[in-house]
């Protein structure tokens, strides 16, 4: 019985440090900083240090093949972008989108983009 009061108490003062101590980091934020202004500041580091605009070319229009053509250089395991609407279905493969930006294209009259 002495065990289990032991480890009961031990049990009730963890909790209570554990309830005291809040939100982690909170103390430390000044009066209401809720954490978003410092991860904007972060994002807007690291955005800084990705790619420069326009490194990667936007398609307009692309050509497409048909299905039966598209196993001579597309593998059936190869991951794609598939769309469809109104009947009309599209494929863009994500090897060829991981290099450009935005595929501007038409869906039957419907002009959409695309993008990765």
């Amino acid at each position: 019985m002495q065990g289990m009061a032991k480890t009961i108490t031990v049990c009730t003062i963890a909790w209570l440090l554990g309830v005291g101590a809040g939100e982690p980091g909170a103390a430390a934020r000044p009066a209401g900083d809720d954490g978003i202004d410092a991860l904007e500041r972060d994002f807007d580091a690291h955005a800084r240090r990705a790619a420069p605009r326009n490194a990667f070319p936007v398609l307009d229009d692309p050509p497409m093949v048909g299905a039966e053509r598209a196993p001579a250089f597309l593998d059936d395991r190869a991951w794609v972008i598939g769309i469809e609407i109104g009947g009309v279905a599209k494929a863009y493969p994500i090897a060829i989108m991981g290099r450009h930006e935005l595929v501007n294209d038409h869906c039957g009259a419907l002009p959409i983009a695309v993008s990765w």
